[in-house]
């Protein structure tokens, strides 16, 4: 009936406030990140000043943080093109390969990525919870231990041994040594919690 339909289109909107104001919230943030040049400073500041061997892991910590502020994509349109001419100055000013520009575009796409999943405030996370049908910050808690744990290893066993020229083969299986090492360490048995 039609005041059926009104009572639960009442009620939808009810439970969607919640998801909307901080839709509204991280939008504003996001944007308030951009107006301050928050990206171009801190990629700037990194590439800048530090030796040519920690800029992919610089850049991709930067970027972590950044979109966890401003989300994925924002954060990958404004670090792209800081990153790229300052990576082809440093191949230009220390005689990287072109593989050094590829490694850090691909920090900046996973900086942006990892940031995403770790921020309660970013249109990925909220969307995902809402549609999962769980509390905002419950799914942010749960997605830590992963995400910190995948930024680690990718630290670890991609970027640092890439940026050094070791094969994508070494960095794969230096990668599949970590994760057996962390989950021998720190795994559990679903079955006996």
């Amino acid at each position: 009936s039609v005041s059926e339909a009104i009572h639960a289109f009442v009620k939808g909107c009810g439970q969607i406030l919640e998801t909307d104001m901080i839709l509204v919230f991280a939008w504003t943030l996001s944007q308030f990140v951009r107006q301050l040049g928050a990206i171009h400073y801190t990629v700037a500041a990194i590439t800048n000043n530090a030796v040519w061997w920690l800029v992919p892991a610089m850049v991709f910590l930067a970027c972590s943080l950044v979109s966890s502020a401003v989300g994925s994509f924002g954060c990958m349109f404004i670090a792209m093109p800081m990153c790229i001419p300052s990576a082809l100055a440093i191949m230009e000013n220390s005689g990287q390969p072109p593989a050094y520009l590829y490694l850090v575009v691909g920090c900046v796409i996973a900086g942006g990525i990892v940031g995403d999943h770790l921020s309660p405030v970013t249109d990925c996370t909220i969307l995902a919870s809402e549609g999962a049908g769980c509390d905002k910050f419950s799914h942010v808690n749960t997605q830590l231990p992963y995400s910190f744990t995948v930024l680690t290893v990718s630290l670890i066993a991609g970027i640092l041994p890439a940026t050094f020229g070791a094969s994508p083969l070494i960095c794969y299986g230096i990668a599949a040594i970590v994760f057996i090492f962390v989950f021998l360490l720190l795994g559990k048995d679903p079955q006996q919690d």
